[in-house]
């Protein structure tokens, strides 16, 4: 068994016909006839049944596709991430929530850029859950995320370790305050993240625990929105403490319940990983919290 047989198989599998599997690799049909045959006489089995309109997969011929195409997928990135170190060259497909990362990534890009002038970043931003869904469907090698369960099942690097401060105008009512707990947040209007992003859980079941009602007047996207809101007065919101501190027109308050929470780099287990991504996994173990 070789990478022709593998590769033979597969396109007559998604073709379902000799004479298109032949077409589309440039091949003559019977070098894809005796292909599958060897293949099922290694293997034992019989990968398809011949008809007059074309092929039609077998049980084993099914089973059989799905192993093809992970042994395909192993070897054209074997050949790629060889490439990659070799030039010491990467682009890294990277995808981060906007306030985890604003607090993480400059702490990772310093120390790989540092390093390795040469990787190359495509970012996206997103949610949590929409993040999980692309690192899922091979769109991201690794998302940098606040902490919470749905990671459990991943690879994970933690970078830092932040918390959520409830943020109010420098002139609003509580700003006068010293300290404030969940309580004094009944009737005060809040601003909170859209649905899928990992900080909405988290606030939304401090309220919910305390059997405090939520006054929410606006769901946002990215924080920059939040902070708009907050300095204007229209809202309160929860921010990470880095954004809080970066911004003297805000007070912000630890609230009881909520506590100090980690900031990971996170990524598949069985996923493949540029020489670019593996190296910013290495530096991350270094970058001090």
């Amino acid at each position: 068994m070789n990478f022709h047989h593998l590769s033979y198989f597969k396109t007559a599998y998604e073709s379902q016909n000799i004479t298109r599997a032949a077409r589309h690799l440039h091949v003559s049909q019977p070098a894809i006839s005796t292909a599958i045959k060897e293949l099922e006489e290694e293997l034992g089995v019989q990968l398809f049944v011949r008809q007059n309109r074309g092929l039609e997969a077998t049980e084993a011929g099914n089973l059989f596709y799905t192993q093809a195409c992970k042994m395909l997928a192993q070897f054209h990135n074997a050949k790629r991430l060889v490439r990659e170190a070799a030039e010491k060259k990467s682009v890294v497909r990277l995808g981060f929530t906007p306030m985890a990362g604003h607090v993480a990534f400059p702490k990772i890009y310093e120390a790989i850029s540092r390093e390795h002038e040469e990787v190359e970043l495509e970012i996206l931003e997103g949610g949590s859950e929409e993040l999980l869904k692309c690192l899922e469907e091979d769109r991201v090698e690794m998302v940098i995320v606040p902490e919470g369960a749905a990671y459990e099942e991943y690879e994970r690097q933690e970078i830092c370790r932040t918390r959520l401060l409830f943020a109010v105008s420098r002139d609003h009512p509580l700003a006068k305050e010293e300290k404030i707990d969940i309580h004094q947040l009944a009737d005060v209007p809040v601003a909170i993240f859209r649905k899928g992003y990992m900080t909405n859980q988290n606030v939304a079941h401090l309220f919910e625990s305390n059997k405090v009602p939520m006054k929410v007047i606006a769901q946002v996207s990215h924080f920059m929105c939040m902070k708009t809101l907050v300095e204007c007065r229209a809202a309160g919101g929860f921010l990470m403490r880095e954004i809080c501190d970066q911004d003297e027109n805000i007070k912000s308050f630890e609230i009881p319940g909520l506590p100090e929470q980690s900031v990971f780099l996170v990524w598949k287990k069985e996923g493949y990983l540029s020489w670019g991504a593996r190296q910013m996994i290495r530096c991350c173990r270094h970058v001090p919290g």
